[in-house]
């Protein structure tokens, strides 16, 4: 092989940029430095560097981070709890919308809970090996969003039908309209 020139493998792993060192920490540390950016109202990262390169000074790990390494990571974050509060506000105005119809509360919400995983998939496909593990997990709980709808819509249509043939029923049999409740709360809600 001439000199300067490498593999195309060798090309390609050299062009994937690093794992960022956030995602080395330990689960539990992890978990505390975003308690503490969401606690510091992501800013003072001079600070935080200095915690948490003490933490993980006192556990003996030879791991430090950059002030601005945590700051890429500190953005990114605050996007996703931005993103996150966006989707609850969504939910609360379709649960409202909805009333009292779960229905369509929990279409709506399986809807939505569907385009963020889509979206996760999305952006997974542009991460790393590490990150890239997760996609069968995800495509998984796509899948199993699709059953739940299915099952949602079934369920759905089959007490339409048992309402529609009880009225049916009462109808022909001009029933008095207190004994077609009672069938209806009995025979299909089951209550």
């Amino acid at each position: 092989m001439r000199a300067g020139h490498r593999p195309p493998a060798q090309i390609l792993v050299s062009a994937m940029p690093p794992r960022p060192k956030v995602f080395q920490l330990p689960d539990d540390l992890k978990a505390a430095l975003d308690q503490e950016l969401i606690r510091r109202n992501f800013a003072d990262y001079h600070a935080l560097e200095d915690w948490i390169n003490a933490r993980l000074q006192e556990r003996g790990l030879e791991l430090t981070l950059s002030q601005a390494g945590l700051q890429r990571y500190g953005v990114k974050f605050s996007e996703r709890l931005q993103r996150l509060g966006e989707a609850t506000q969504m939910a609360k105005a379709i649960s409202q919308a909805a009333g009292d119809d779960e229905g369509a509360l929990n279409e709506a919400v399986l809807r939505l809970a569907q385009e963020h995983v889509f979206q996760l998939l999305l952006d997974m496909e542009q991460g790393g090996d590490e990150v890239r593990k997760y996609i069968p997990k995800l495509t998984r709980a796509v899948a199993d969003m699709s059953r739940a709808s299915v099952q949602q819509n079934k369920f759905r249509d089959q007490i339409k039908e048992k309402l529609s043939a009880a009225l049916d029923e009462a109808e022909r049999a001009d029933a008095d309209p207190r004994a077609v409740l009672k069938k209806i709360r009995e025979e299909i809600y089951g209550l």
